[in-house]
């Protein structure tokens, strides 16, 4: 059975796994299969909140881009929408982030009210389960990644109300994300995670978080 929610989550995503998924969604020629992955790889998101991007919540400059998450959060009974901005720095050079590269293009193929991904949910996770399976041999959903963005995330220094912000949670929903071993640094994989969320000496690092009701 495919693992859907959190306690069924025992692995996390490599940058090198990813590369396998992408080039093999990139030989299948669908427009919206490798846009799912590197979605997903840059954005740690859920399948819904995916499902409702539109190109007007996505904003590209040449220093970063921006992309606009909507979240639908119950209370009371009734649900309302919670707005948060995700800033992503573009890395200099060819290729540099071939993910955040091969997104900003499928936006600029957007028409103007077009949705990033006009695709069910269900539809992603069929088709995540497909990628992984016959590029990898193993069953990853969209819930995957965005286990594995958190572990990137610890990994590289940042705290749990950083990553909290980041997912648009609460600090204890983030650590429900943190429960299995893969979570634990294995100094040996310290390296192989993935550019955007390293800190550089001063404490920088390559990809910022605002939350806000736009950008």
């Amino acid at each position: 059975m495919m693992p859907r929610y959190n306690l069924d989550i025992g692995e996390r995503i490599y940058e090198e796994e990813a590369r396998k998924m992408l080039d093999y969604a990139l030989s299948l020629r669908k427009r919206y299969i490798p846009t799912l992955l590197c979605s997903l790889w840059i954005t740690g998101a859920r399948s819904s909140e995916l499902a409702q991007i539109k190109k007007e919540d996505i904003s590209v400059s040449e220093d970063e881009v921006q992309i606009r998450i909507v979240t639908m959060k119950r209370r009371k009974g009734k649900y309302t929408p919670k707005k948060r901005t995700l800033r992503i720095k573009r890395p200099k050079g060819i290729n540099a982030d071939i993910f955040l590269e091969k997104l900003i293009l499928r936006y600029e193929q957007m028409l103007p009210l077009e949705s990033l991904i006009p695709r069910s949910t269900s539809w992603m996770l069929k088709k995540m389960r497909m990628l992984a399976i016959n590029s990898l041999g193993k069953e990853y959903s969209p819930y995957h990644w965005r286990h594995s963005v958190c572990s990137w995330m610890l990994e590289n220094g940042y705290t749990l109300a950083e990553i909290a912000e980041f997912r648009g949670t609460s600090i204890a929903a983030t650590i429900r994300y943190l429960h299995s071993k893969p979570f634990l640094i294995d100094p040996s994989k310290q390296n192989r995670s993935r550019n955007p969320y390293k800190r550089d000496k001063h404490g920088n690092n390559n990809l910022e978080h605002n939350q806000s009701t736009g950008y």
